[in-house]
């Protein structure tokens, strides 16, 4: 049995493993069931956090500053 960390637990659920890595974690898991149990906790927290944060909305200032810098050639409000 290899090592399985929770962070790579979290990124499993985050779809963010390397390829290969997935592949190895998802046979440790597929023969844990205490790590199959900590994958669908993670699953359930990442995805409640995605939910959250599509709720959530940038101040005004922000978004424009963010918009100025992925077109530095576009208007400047300054």
């Amino acid at each position: 049995m290899a090592w399985v960390t929770n962070g790579e637990i979290a990124a499993l659920a985050d779809a963010a493993l390397s390829p290969r890595r997935r592949a190895q974690v998802e046979a440790e898991i597929a023969e844990s069931p205490e790590l199959a149990r900590l994958l669908a906790v993670q699953a359930q927290v990442a995805s409640t956090i995605r939910a959250a944060a599509g709720r959530i909305e940038a101040p005004e200032r922000l978004r424009d500053t963010l918009a100025e810098l992925r077109n530095p050639d576009g208007p400047c409000r300054r």
